[in-house]
Protein backbone atom coordinates (compact mmCIF):
# COMPACT_ATOMS: atom_id res chain seq x y z
CA UNK A 1 0.00 0.00 0.00
CA UNK A 2 1.10 3.28 -0.76
CA UNK A 3 0.10 6.75 -0.64
CA UNK A 4 1.71 10.12 -2.81
CA UNK A 5 0.67 13.56 -4.24
CA UNK A 6 -3.50 12.86 -2.62
CA UNK A 7 -3.32 9.18 -4.22
CA UNK A 8 -3.46 5.96 -2.28
CA UNK A 9 -2.93 2.63 -4.05
CA UNK A 10 -2.09 -0.75 -2.73
CA UNK A 11 -2.11 -4.65 -5.03
CA UNK A 12 -5.62 -6.46 -3.89
CA UNK A 13 -3.85 -10.07 -3.57
CA UNK A 14 -4.26 -12.15 -0.43
CA UNK A 15 -1.84 -14.94 0.90
CA UNK A 16 -2.11 -17.31 3.37
CA UNK A 17 2.11 -18.41 4.06
CA UNK A 18 3.18 -18.73 0.23
CA UNK A 19 -0.27 -19.48 -1.05
CA UNK A 20 -2.26 -16.86 -2.99
CA UNK A 21 -5.93 -17.41 -1.65
CA UNK A 22 -7.88 -14.25 -3.34
CA UNK A 23 -8.36 -11.03 -3.42
CA UNK A 24 -9.60 -7.87 -0.41
CA UNK A 25 -9.93 -3.66 -0.78
CA UNK A 26 -6.88 -2.86 1.24
CA UNK A 27 -7.23 0.86 0.53
CA UNK A 28 -10.77 2.98 1.15
CA UNK A 29 -11.81 6.77 1.27
CA UNK A 30 -14.24 7.29 4.37
CA UNK A 31 -17.53 9.18 4.47
CA UNK A 32 -15.59 12.21 5.42
CA UNK A 33 -12.51 12.58 3.64
CA UNK A 34 -9.73 10.28 5.16
CA UNK A 35 -7.90 8.14 2.81
CA UNK A 36 -6.97 5.07 4.81
CA UNK A 37 -4.53 2.03 3.23
CA UNK A 38 -4.04 -1.27 5.40
CA UNK A 39 -1.32 -4.25 5.03
CA UNK A 40 -1.34 -7.77 6.88
CA UNK A 41 -3.75 -9.51 8.18
CA UNK A 42 -6.96 -9.48 6.32
CA UNK A 43 -9.39 -9.15 9.74
CA UNK A 44 -7.84 -6.34 10.91
CA UNK A 45 -7.25 -4.54 7.87
CA UNK A 46 -11.60 -4.79 7.68
CA UNK A 47 -11.28 -3.86 11.63
CA UNK A 48 -9.19 -1.10 10.84
CA UNK A 49 -11.40 0.06 8.14
CA UNK A 50 -14.74 -0.72 10.00
CA UNK A 51 -12.65 1.57 12.68
CA UNK A 52 -11.72 4.56 10.70
CA UNK A 53 -15.54 4.80 8.71
CA UNK A 54 -16.83 5.07 12.37
CA UNK A 55 -16.08 7.82 15.16
CA UNK A 56 -12.93 7.20 15.92
CA UNK A 57 -13.29 6.80 19.30
CA UNK A 58 -9.61 5.99 20.62
CA UNK A 59 -12.39 3.70 23.48
CA UNK A 60 -13.38 1.53 21.05
CA UNK A 61 -9.86 0.88 19.21
CA UNK A 62 -8.62 -2.52 18.76
CA UNK A 63 -4.81 -3.55 19.07
CA UNK A 64 -3.29 -5.26 16.09
CA UNK A 65 -0.19 -7.25 15.57
CA UNK A 66 -0.21 -8.54 12.16
CA UNK A 67 -1.41 -5.29 10.05
CA UNK A 68 0.48 -1.75 8.81
CA UNK A 69 -1.59 1.40 8.36
CA UNK A 70 -1.54 4.33 6.98
CA UNK A 71 -4.55 7.33 6.99
CA UNK A 72 -4.06 10.67 5.28
CA UNK A 73 -6.45 13.18 6.42
CA UNK A 74 -8.41 15.52 3.90
CA UNK A 75 -5.81 18.24 4.03
CA UNK A 76 -3.38 15.63 3.09
CA UNK A 77 -1.77 14.83 6.47
CA UNK A 78 -0.21 11.42 6.72
CA UNK A 79 -0.42 9.39 9.71
CA UNK A 80 0.81 5.89 10.63
CA UNK A 81 -1.47 3.91 12.57
CA UNK A 82 0.56 2.05 15.26
CA UNK A 83 -0.81 -1.15 16.99
CA UNK A 84 -3.06 0.61 19.23
CA UNK A 85 -4.92 2.49 16.40
CA UNK A 86 -3.07 5.69 17.74
CA UNK A 87 -2.75 7.88 15.14
CA UNK A 88 0.94 9.58 15.12
CA UNK A 89 1.84 12.30 12.39
CA UNK A 90 5.09 12.47 9.72
CA UNK A 91 5.90 15.09 7.58
CA UNK A 92 7.00 12.78 4.44
CA UNK A 93 6.80 12.75 0.18
CA UNK A 94 5.37 9.52 0.20
CA UNK A 95 4.83 6.50 2.01
CA UNK A 96 4.29 2.37 2.19
CA UNK A 97 3.52 -0.48 3.70
CA UNK A 98 2.80 -3.76 3.26
CA UNK A 99 5.67 -7.02 1.76
CA UNK A 100 6.64 -4.42 -0.93
CA UNK A 101 7.43 -1.09 0.83
CA UNK A 102 11.26 -0.89 0.19
CA UNK A 103 10.24 -1.63 -3.71
CA UNK A 104 7.56 0.67 -3.52
CA UNK A 105 9.79 3.61 -1.71
CA UNK A 106 12.76 3.20 -3.93
CA UNK A 107 10.07 3.27 -6.71
CA UNK A 108 8.80 6.73 -5.66
CA UNK A 109 12.20 8.01 -4.15
CA UNK A 110 13.36 7.70 -8.35
CA UNK A 111 9.78 9.58 -9.31
CA UNK A 112 7.47 6.75 -9.30
CA UNK A 113 3.69 7.80 -8.79
CA UNK A 114 1.79 5.39 -6.25
CA UNK A 115 0.31 3.77 -9.28
CA UNK A 116 3.57 2.84 -10.90
CA UNK A 117 4.90 2.49 -7.50
CA UNK A 118 2.06 -0.31 -7.08
CA UNK A 119 3.01 -1.71 -10.41
CA UNK A 120 6.32 -2.43 -10.06
CA UNK A 121 5.80 -4.20 -6.39
CA UNK A 122 3.82 -6.58 -8.91
CA UNK A 123 5.72 -7.48 -10.97
CA UNK A 124 9.39 -8.03 -8.72
CA UNK A 125 7.74 -8.97 -5.08
CA UNK A 126 6.07 -12.33 -4.53
CA UNK A 127 3.88 -11.29 -1.46
CA UNK A 128 2.17 -8.47 -4.30
CA UNK A 129 -0.60 -9.44 -6.92
CA UNK A 130 -4.07 -9.07 -8.46
CA UNK A 131 -5.48 -5.77 -9.78
CA UNK A 132 -4.39 -2.44 -8.64
CA UNK A 133 -6.33 -0.55 -6.02
CA UNK A 134 -7.21 3.56 -6.49
CA UNK A 135 -8.08 6.19 -4.38
CA UNK A 136 -7.69 9.82 -4.32
CA UNK A 137 -7.93 12.69 -1.84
Amino acid sequence: MVYRDGVMCSDSQVQSNTLRTGTMKKVLKTKDGWLVGGAGDCNEIQRFFKWMEGDRNPDEAIKFENMSGIVVNPEGKVFWADSNLDLYSTDVEFAAVGSGEKLAIGAMAMGASAEEAVRVCIKYDTGCGGKIQKVKL
